[in-house]
């Protein structure tokens, strides 16, 4: 008796029996997503929680692929509550003729045939002195597909494992979740890794991500008919999705740049950070403001004036504290439009650091202190400022008393001759000011 007419044996003696009645009831099944729903809509809350925005983008792609995770067992136990209201599907009688019609076809549909494996495992313990050994077999079926080649990119042939141990128990327990994606796992027989070390980019350690699949293999399991359910594998190893992809095949080799915020592939359309030249794909860049210079930024180097709210980069934004704010640099930014130098001190300052420009071009620490300046120190200012700024030739100069004496006293220490008019007043009497002395 061959290997293939032992398991087609094997595998008739499993479909002929009765699978017994499931006991998760549509209450239950319920309970159990509404459970699953709520860590989902936690975990999704916590995604977008702003104090997460400082994580490294390793942390936040852990966090994506577990919501993801508990998305897919939600929705296969949604499935399974919809299956549960439904009459349960008639199993198809499956002969021992069937079951060998079916190794035939298979070994048409792969040029290389099919072939069986079967492995013993020695399992040994100690109990109560006794040697006791018991022994586990282990089925495989396999056919191998000729080269694969997706997207230019050549991933070679691959082997296609059907598990029968997994099909045999998902056919005893009569649970379609015990059946389908479990009973399959492919090799590469020629690998072309990527980077990270997928061998296909819908291929995870051998498991296959099947998809939209999921449901006709399982259907194609039940019934006894392999031969589809290999060309199920097969075709989604033939196939190429990009959206659903472990790896993209664009970035098979390493060579693609990716985002630095959101770990994409960066295309031809992406940008590079002008401040600390990350890069950033068209979903995750920033830009400064039409006011500014209207780089490319990220989100970690794109900086808000105070003043108008816009976005600018670190170039295009100068630190101005002002006294009665914290002094935290990152809300202290102010833009070029928002900011002028105060006449009075000199120093560069926010426009809401000034009042009324109409009425006073002071910021509002100098206007204070101008209000609180004494009177008769405002008039000595004054004079201070005309007496520095006066013209000795000028008659209209606006000489205060105290300059005039000063000058009447230097004219009465002249030489004599320069009173008899050869000096340089020309005459006897001084005359400045229109002041007679």
């Amino acid at each position: 008796m061959t290997d293939i007419q032992k398991l087609a044996i094997r595998l008739d003696s499993a479909y002929s029996r009765k699978p017994p009645r499931t006991t998760d009831s549509p209450q239950k099944l319920l309970e159990y997503s509404a459970a699953r729903m709520e860590e989902l809509r936690k975990g999704l809350a916590e995604l977008d929680n702003p104090s997460t925005e400082g994580r490294s983008t390793r942390i936040q792609n852990y966090l994506r692929k577990v919501q993801r995770g508990r998305a897919d067992r939600l929705l296969n136990r949604f499935a399974s509550l919809v299956q549960s209201l439904d009459p349960p599907a008639p199993r198809f009688p499956v002969t021992l003729r069937d079951l060998l019609g079916e190794f035939e076809s298979l070994g048409e549909e792969f040029e290389g045939g099919v072939e069986t494996k079967w492995e013993t495992s020695k399992s040994a313990y100690l109990r109560s002195d006794d040697y006791r050994s018991s022994c586990t077999p282990k089925i495989e079926l396999a056919v191998d597909t000729d080269d694969i080649e997706l997207e230019h990119v050549n991933l070679g042939p691959f082997r296609i494992v059907l598990d029968v141990d997994s099909l045999l128990k998902g056919l005893e327990s009569g649970r379609d979740d015990d059946l389908g994606v479990g009973c399959f796992f492919v090799k590469a027989l020629s690998p072309c890794p990527s980077n990270l070390d997928y061998v296909h980019p819908h291929v995870n350690r051998g498991a296959v991500c099947i998809g939209d699949g999921a449901a006709p293999l399982r259907t194609a399991l039940r019934q006894g008919r392999l031969t589809d359910a290999f060309l199920i594998v097969k075709t989604v190893l033939s196939t190429y999705n990009p959206g659903s992809a472990y790896q993209r095949l664009d970035e098979w080799d390493g060579s693609a740049t990716r985002c630095d915020r959101c770990d994409s592939t960066v295309g031809d359309d992406g940008s590079a950070c002008a401040t600390c030249g990350v890069d950033l794909c068209d979903d995750c860049v920033l830009c400064c403001s039409d006011d500014g210079c209207k780089s490319p930024v990220c989100s970690s180097c794109r900086r808000e004036c105070r003043v108008c709210g816009e976005g600018f980069c670190r170039s295009c934004t100068q630190v101005l504290y002002s006294p009665d704010r914290p002094r935290i640099a990152s809300q202290s930014r102010v833009c070029a439009a928002c900011r002028r130098a105060c006449p009075g001190c000199g120093e560069t300052k926010a426009v809401d650091d000034f009042g009324d420009l109409q009425e006073s071009p002071l910021c509002l620490w100098c206007a204070e202190a101008k209000s609180n300046q004494p009177q008769d120190e405002e008039d000595k200012d004054h004079d201070n400022a005309t007496a520095d700024n006066a013209d000795p030739c000028d008659p209209d100069d606006g000489l205060g008393h105290s300059q005039l004496v000063a000058l009447a006293q230097a004219a009465t220490e002249v030489e004599p001759e320069s009173a008899a008019g050869d000096g340089p007043w020309g005459g006897s009497a001084l005359v400045h000011s229109g002041v007679e002395v």
